[in-house]
């Protein structure tokens, strides 16, 4: 016979634990970016997908200002690096915002002025979540692996494209 208390309880943890890990799809920011190469310049173009209230809390201000398009660019310019072997850190330019419910999208660039070997260094909402990981995919390098930043991680080398691109991010708007 079918003890229908304990088959209940049953169901019932089932379904509040399935609950629970759909929750939040846990703590992982995807990118994608697609280097523009001419003989004259170099640009990094980035799309960027987070959870909008991750984005939010990210950019909260203790003051309880509203986020604004210069602080987005400030906190990406800390925790979104591209250095040049010779150099400093690039500086980058926020092209846009598409916010939806599940995600929202951030587009950005980066000059690279022909440099070919640059290393990234991302480290997006690790200040909230030590166990954020980040992700990277490179579209514009045939083969190219999809670089994993995991806590403890260092800057990694982006891969240089050959001369014709293969892929494009993500169509971007403007705010």
């Amino acid at each position: 016979m079918i003890n229908k208390p304990a088959t209940m309880a049953t169901l019932l943890l089932f379904l509040l634990l399935s609950a629970v890990s759909q929750a939040h799809p846990g703590h992982v920011v995807e990118a994608e970016l697609a280097w523009k190469v001419d003989s004259n310049s170099g640009e990094l173009q980035i799309a960027l997908a987070v959870l909008p209230e991750d984005l939010e809390q990210a950019l909260s201000d203790p003051v309880g200002r509203a986020e604004s398009p210069d602080r987005l660019q400030a906190y990406l310019a800390q925790h979104f690096r591209v250095t040049a072997a010779t150099g400093g850190p690039l500086p980058l330019s926020l092209l846009g915002l598409e916010p939806a419910y599940d995600r929202t999208w951030v587009y950005f660039s980066i000059p690279t002025d022909q440099h070919r070997h640059l290393e990234l260094e991302m480290t997006l909402l690790r200040d909230l979540y030590p166990n954020q990981v980040n992700r990277l995919r490179q579209l514009s390098v045939e083969g190219a692996a999809t670089l994993v930043f995991a806590p403890g991680d260092g800057p990694k080398a982006l891969a240089y494209p050959s001369p014709a691109p293969l892929a494009e991010p993500r169509a971007k708007s403007a705010f």
